[in-house]
C-alpha cells in the first residue's frame, strides 16, 4: 500500500494524542505544565478569556497591581487562545498541547519529505523527534512545548513548508503576496515577539540553504511574510521599546536569562541545549552523514547545516553578552530575550538529523547490499524508534507522577480554598488585593497567576517588564527581611529584574525564613496595605495577631494531591481609590521611600508622599482635611469613573501603578497624573462635586491616536 498524505496526518495526530494525552485525557484532573504554564501565560489565558467574555478586556493588564500592558506583556489573545472562551480551560489547554505537537511533527515530516527529499525513515524519525521537542533545560521545563511558545515555535516547520510551496513556479505574485501576507500575519498573531523574531535570519537563509537549486525561486512570499508579521507585531514592538528602556527587566531580558552566559562556558553551553541524551543520535548521525561523502544535494545540504548549527549556537551564546555590554548604546533592544537564541537549536538538531540519516541509510545501501543492507536499516531504524520511545516514557513517568502530587487543572484552578477565597471578595466588595507567601521552591506554592483564575487582582505577580518606580517600591516592601539576610534569594532576583514576584521565604543560603507568627517582621505591611492587599495566600499556618483568619477549615476536595491553602484577612487595607487632604514634599524619590517606610498605617492613609519633581506644580497648599465621599461609577481595565464631593480640595490617589498613557480628566478637562508614593497615581480635584475619569491610551490604540492628534479635543469616555 503506498502511503499517503492522509495516511501520515492521521498518524502524526495519533504521536502528538500520545504525547499529550495527561494534558487532556483525565478531564477536569489532567496535568499542567508547572511553573511557567501554571504560572503566568496559561492563567492569563483564563483570565482575560474570562474578562472578554464579560466585555471588560482592555489594553491594560488590571490583574497586575504593579501594571502593565498587555501588549508588552504579551497575554492578549490570540486566534488560537479563544479556544480559552469557548471551551472549559483543561480542555482548551490540552488542546492547544496537542495542536502544537501535531502542527510541529506533521509539517516537519512534510518539508523534510516534499523539500529535502529524503527518505521516509528520515523524514518520520526527525519529525516525531521534534513533536516531541525534548528541551528540558528550556526555562527549566520538562520536555515539550508551552503554552508561551503558542504556534512560534511548533509552527517553524508549517510557515518554512508553506511559504515553500508558495515560493515555486506557477503561482502568481498576487497569490503569493496575499497568502505570504495572510500567513505572516497569523504567526505574529499566533507567537511572541520575544521568540520569534529570531525566526527572521531561518528565514532568510532557508532558500539558500535548502532550494538552492530552484529554478525561478521567488522571493515575494517571504517579502510578503514579513511584511504581514511587521503589521501586526509592530504594536507589541513599540509597547516593548516603550517600555523596556526605562524597565528594571530589561537586564534580564538579555542578560539574565536561562542560558546566563555569565556562567556557562561554551563547551558548557553545547553540551546543556545540543549534546544532550535525546538530541545526541542526531547529532551524530548528522556528522556521520557530513563526513560520508557524497556528491549528492543530500549531504551538501548536511554540510551547510552542520554549519548552520554553529553559527545558531555561537549567536545563542555570544549574542546575549554582546548585547549586555556596557559599550551597547541601544538600551531599548533590551527589551528582547535575547537569551532565548537557543529555543531553535532543536530544530536545527531536527534538520541534521533527518539529512544525516538519509545520508548514513543511502551509504550503507552502497556499500552493504541484500538482506545485510536490509538488516542494518531495520536495526538502526529500531534502534532510534526504541530510544525516542524511551524518551518519552522518561517524561511520562514525571509528567503522571507530577499530576497526582498536585500539578493539575482541578488543584490549581479549581481549588476549594481559593474558591471560597473568591466568593468572601466578591461578597465584600471593592477591588481589593491579595499576595501570596511562597515558603520555599515547592512548584505548588500559592503563585499569583493562580489567583487571576479566581477573579482576583494581585499585589505580586507574573511580570514582562515593569518600572524602576515598581521595583523601588517592591525593595521598600522587602527591605525588612532583607536588613537582617541579604542574600534573600527573591531580593536577589527582584534585583535582576526577575519576572516572578512574590513573598518569598527562600534564601540563596537555602535558608527557609520562618514567617508565622509576625509578617511586619520580615515585609514592611503598611506598604501592602497602601497597595490595597487585604487578603493574604499562603500554604502553611501564620499567627500574625494583625491577620484575621479566612479559611483555615479543611474542605473536601477530590483532585489528584489538593493543597491546602491558608487564608488571611488584612483589615488595614486602603480601598482602590482614597482621597487624602494633606501632603508631605520630599527633595527626592529616595526621601520618599525613606519617609514611606517610617509611616503608619494611619499616615498612608491620609497623607500623599511626594517628591519634588513630581509636584508638576500642583498648587497642593490648597489641600484640606474636610471629610470626602467616593463614589467608583465605573470601574474597568481601562477606564474608571469616580465621583468625589468634598467642601475643600482634595488629591484623588487611585491605587494603580503610574504609567506614561494614563490620562484624568476633571469634568471633562484634562489634569496632569502625578506620581504618590513613588508610585500610585494622583489627581487634584478642586472643592465641590465633580466627575474624574482616568483613560489608557496607549499609542498603538484608536483612542490613543485621536488623543495624540488634538488632545485639546478628546473626551473621555463616560463623562456625563
Amino acid at each position: 500500500m503506498k502511503l499517503s498524505a492522509r495516511h501520515f496526518f492521521i498518524f502524526f495526530a495519533l504521536w502528538a494524542a500520545l504525547l499529550s494525552f495527561e494534558y487532556w485525557g483525565f478531564g477536569e484532573n489532567s496535568y499542567i505544565k508547572m511553573p511557567d504554564s501554571g504560572d503566568g501565560h496559561l492563567a492569563a489565558r483564563l483570565s482575560i478569556g474570562e474578562n472578554i467574555a464579560a466585555g471588560e478586556n482592555g489594553y491594560w493588564n488590571a490583574d497586575l497591581w504593579g501594571g502593565t500592558d498587555k501588549k508588552a506583556q504579551s497575554d492578549n489573545l490570540g486566534i488560537f487562545d479563544t479556544l480559552f472562551i469557548f471551551l472549559p480551560g483543561w480542555l482548551a489547554s490540552g488542546f492547544y498541547i496537542f495542536l502544537q505537537r501535531f502542527i510541529a511533527g506533521f509539517f516537519t515530516f512534510l518539508l523534510l519529505r516534499n523539500h529535502l527529499k529524503v527518505s521516509m525513515a528520515a523524514a518520520v524519525l526527525p519529525a516525531m523527534l521534534y513533536a516531541f521537542y525534548p528541551a528540558g533545560q528550556y526555562n527549566l521545563q520538562f520536555d515539550g512545548f508551552t503554552h508561551y511558545d503558542a504556534l512560534g515555535l511548533p509552527g517553524i516547520p508549517m510557515y518554512l513548508y508553506v511559504l515553500g510551496e508558495l515560493a515555486k513556479p506557477g503561482h502568481s505574485v498576487l497569490k503569493q503576496v496575499a497568502l505570504g501576507f495572510g500567513l505572516g500575519f497569523f504567526f505574529a498573531d499566533a507567537s511572541q515577539y520575544k521568540y520569534t523574531i529570531f525566526f527572521v535570519p531561518l528565514l532568510l537563509l532557508w532558500p539558500l540553504l535548502i532550494y538552492p537549486g530552484y529554478k525561478k525561486f521567488s522571493w515575494w512570499p517571504l517579502l510578503a511574510f514579513g511584511l504581514g508579521w511587521a503589521s501586526l507585531e509592530i504594536f507589541e514592538l513599540g509597547s516593548a521599546l516603550l517600555i523596556s528602556s526605562s524597565s528594571q527587566r530589561q537586564f534580564r531580558e538579555s542578560c539574565y536569562g536561562v542560558s546566563a552566559v555569565e556562567t556557562l562556558t561554551l563547551w558548557q553551553f553545547t553540551t546543556k541545549y545540543v549534546l544532550t541524551s535525546s538530541y545526541l543520535p542526531g547529532v551524530m548521525l548528522g556528522v556521520l552523514g557530513a563526513a560520508t561523502w557524497s556528491k549528492s544535494p543530500s549531504h551538501r545540504r548536511n554540510l551547510w547545516l552542520v554549519g548552520f548549527l554553529l553559527i545558531y549556537m555561537f549567536g545563542a551564546f555570544y549574542l546575549p553578552a554582546i548585547i549586555c555590554s556596557s559599550y551597547n548604546p541601544f538600551g531599548h533592544f533590551k527589551g528582547f530575550t535575547y537569551v532565548r537564541f537557543y529555543i531553535y537549536i532543536p530544530f536545527v538538531v531536527a534538520l541534521l538529523y533527518s539529512i544525516g540519516l538519509h545520508n548514513v541509510t543511502e551509504w550503507s545501501k552502497e556499500h552493504f547490499k541484500g538482506e545485510q543492507g536490509r538488516w542494518l536499516f531495520v536495526t538502526l531504524t529500531a534502534g532510534l524508534l526504541i530510544f525516542l520511545f524511551n524518551a518519552t516514557l522518561d517524561v511520562k513517568r514525571i509528567t503522571l507522577a507530577d499530576r497526582a502530587n498536585g500539578s493539575n487543572y482541578a488543584n490549581l484552578y479549581q481549588n476549594p480554598y481559593l474558591r471560597q477565597l473568591a466568593e468572601y471578595a466578591k461578597e465584600t466588595g471593592g477591588p481589593y488585593r491579595a499576595v501570596t507567601i511562597a515558603v520555599d521552591e515547592n512548584a505548588f506554592n500559592p503563585h499569583p497567576a493562580f489567583l487571576w483564575t479566581y477573579g482576583l487582582n494581585t499585589t505580586d505577580g507574573y511580570f514582562a517588564l515593569f518600572s524602576q518606580r515598581f521595583m523601588n517600591y517592591w525593595l521598600g516592601v522587602l527591605d525588612p527581611m532583607v536588613q537582617q539576610i541579604p542574600e534573600c534569594r527573591y531580593y536577589l532576583k527582584l534585583l535582576q529584574g526577575n519576572s516572578r514576584i512574590w513573598l518569598s521565604t527562600m534564601c540563596d543560603t537555602g535558608e527557609v525564613i520562618e514567617v508565622t507568627d509576625d509578617l511586619s517582621k520580615w515585609f514592611d505591611m503598611e506598604l501592602l496595605s497602601l497597595t490595597g492587599t487585604r487578603y493574604f495566600v499562603s500554604s502553611f499556618p501564620i499567627y500574625d495577631p494583625k491577620m484575621r483568619p479566612l479559611v483555615t477549615e479543611e474542605l473536601p476536595c477530590e483532585a489528584p494531591g489538593c493543597t491546602r491553602y491558608y487564608v488571611y484577612e488584612n483589615n488595614q487595607a486602603l480601598p482602590h481609590v482614597f482621597a487624602v487632604g494633606s501632603t508631605i514634599v520630599a527633595e527626592s524619590r529616595e526621601q520618599v521611600m525613606d519617609l514611606l517606610a517610617q509611616a503608619t498605617a494611619e499616615d498612608l492613609a491620609n497623607i500623599a508622599f511626594l517628591a519634588t519633581e513630581d509636584t508638576h506644580g500642583l498648587a497642593l497648599d490648597t489641600l484640606g482635611l474636610a471629610p470626602a465621599i467616593l463614589q467608583v461609577s465605573h470601574y474597568s481595565s481601562d477606564v474608571l469613573q469616580i465621583r468625589l464631593q468634598s467642601s475643600e480640595a482634595k488629591l484623588l490617589v487611585l491605587n494603580r501603578s503610574i504609567f506614561p498613557s494614563w490620562r484624568a480628566w476633571v469634568d471633562g478637562k484634562e489634569t496632569p497624573i502625578v506620581p504618590v508614593d513613588e508610585l500610585l497615581m494622583g489627581v487634584l480635584v478642586p472643592a465641590g462635586e465633580h466627575v474624574v475619569t482616568f483613560e489608557y491610551l496607549p499609542p498603538y490604540t484608536l483612542h490613543g491616536v485621536q488623543y495624540r492628534l488634538a488632545p485639546e479635543k478628546y473626551l473621555p469616555e463616560l463623562v456625563q
